[in-house]
């Protein structure tokens, strides 16, 4: 089976970025996870009264992110996004504190 990838509608490819964490990460996973904040080659992501700390890192190998666009018995793909780095968390969570009470 030859499967086409091609752009959408010649659009710039969107940077996407692949997120490492160690351990398990709890909750509902359907919406968004937390805010980062990237400042150079370090990353902070906020997930409720917690905080990471990671650092960001250029891949060996970049990724394509491809979405299928199948019509009836006719399969064609598009590239969604590309990813050439992740940011790895690898320390433990602090907690925020919290200024006020």
């Amino acid at each position: 089976m030859i499967i086409e990838i091609a752009n959408v509608d010649g659009e710039a490819r969107k940077e996407w970025v692949l997120v490492e964490v160690q351990g398990e990460v709890l909750g509902d996973l359907n919406g968004p996870l937390g805010q980062i904040s990237i400042s150079g080659k370090i990353a902070v992501l906020e997930i409720g009264q917690h905080i990471l700390e990671g650092e960001v890192v250029s891949l060996k190998q970049s990724f394509l992110v491809i979405e299928k666009n199948g019509v009836s018995n006719i399969q064609s793909n598009s590239v969604a996004g590309v990813i050439r780095k992740k940011i790895v968390f690898s320390s433990r969570p602090k907690t925020k504190k919290i200024v006020g009470k």
